[in-house]
């Protein structure tokens, strides 16, 4: 059962990045692809599908797969700002030109139920936005970072009423920012990277609180990532066997995996196991 079914079936619409990316970008002049092995190595035949996992990951257990049951519009590199995936990976469909899809899609949706119809069907929609640390990564290398609402009125001024939205974890502790921090006596976490996790959770939920104040019948759920993954405060949470791997997870590179990745929080430099995407997707479902 997809946690589709478990909440009565509402319509789910899903955007932004890699965590959430179905193979998008196998069908782009992008550089941000996972379609190569050992992604997806736990599941049978061990086939890579252009998801950033062992397995499936966080949209995969939420599962929009008809235009009235919802849509997928999420692309690996997708940043905060259009800069950052296109300076870093080439060809990326931008957080910006997801929600002119979502408008195009929202007019076909009218165009199949009648005005009325669709803006009922789109006030009972879900919507799911992973918000992933690889752009604040970039941002703190490239410019100041910028909290901001991350499009959330824009949304809403299209007619959703519903969200269910996964904050930024510790991402100063993840194996790519700690290879940003090498000293002498390891690699330790990035602080300012995780103040900019805890900086964002909170605008983005005094931002929520508002909008459902100001708002009849908006909804919406935060998944707090930033405590839910305190523990990447300790190392050995990564599926490869080294103390961080410095490239993708290529067959090539002959890679020493861990036998059980369901114990394990990450599965590469950045995206979570098949288990802790799970954790990631169910956790706003029936949170409080």
């Amino acid at each position: 059962m997809t946690l589709v079914s478990a909440v009565a079936d509402p319509p789910v619409f899903i955007f932004r990045d890699s965590t959430i990316d179905v193979r998008t970008n196998n069908y782009i002049a992008s550089r941000a692809r996972a379609n190569f092995p050992y992604n997806r190595i736990n599941f049978p035949y061990s086939q890579a599908t252009g998801r950033f996992s062992n397995g499936y990951n966080i949209a995969d257990e939420i599962d929009p797969s008809t235009l009235l049951q919802g849509v997928n519009f999420a692309s690996a590199g997708a940043g905060i700002l259009d800069a950052t995936g296109f300076q870093t990976y080439g060809d990326v469909i931008s957080m910006i030109q997801q929600v002119q899809q979502f408008a195009i899609v929202r007019g076909n949706i009218t165009q199949l139920l009648g005005q009325d119809k669709s803006a009922e069907f789109i006030a009972k929609t879900l919507f799911v936005i992973s918000e992933l640390v690889i752009r604040f990564v970039q941002l703190h290398m490239l410019t100041t970072l910028p909290i901001n609402g991350m499009g959330i009125p824009g949304f809403v001024q299209l007619g959703s009423l519903e969200f269910r939205i996964v904050s930024i974890p510790q991402i100063g502790c993840r194996p790519s920012a700690r290879l940003l921090n090498s000293t002498t006596s390891g690699l330790g976490c990035l602080m300012e990277l995780n103040n900019y996790a805890q900086a964002f959770y909170s605008t983005i939920l005094a931002l929520l609180k508002k909008l459902s104040s100001e708002l009849q019948g908006m909804m919406y759920s935060l998944g707090d990532a930033k405590t839910m993954t305190s523990i990447v405060m300790e190392p050995e949470t990564f599926c490869e066997h080294r103390a961080y791997a410095e490239k993708p997870c290529y067959i090539s590179e002959s890679p020493n995996l861990r036998p059980n990745c369901s114990v394990y929080l990450f599965w590469d430099l950045y995206h979570p196991t098949h288990y802790a995407a799970h954790l990631a997707a169910i956790t706003p479902f029936t949170g409080t």
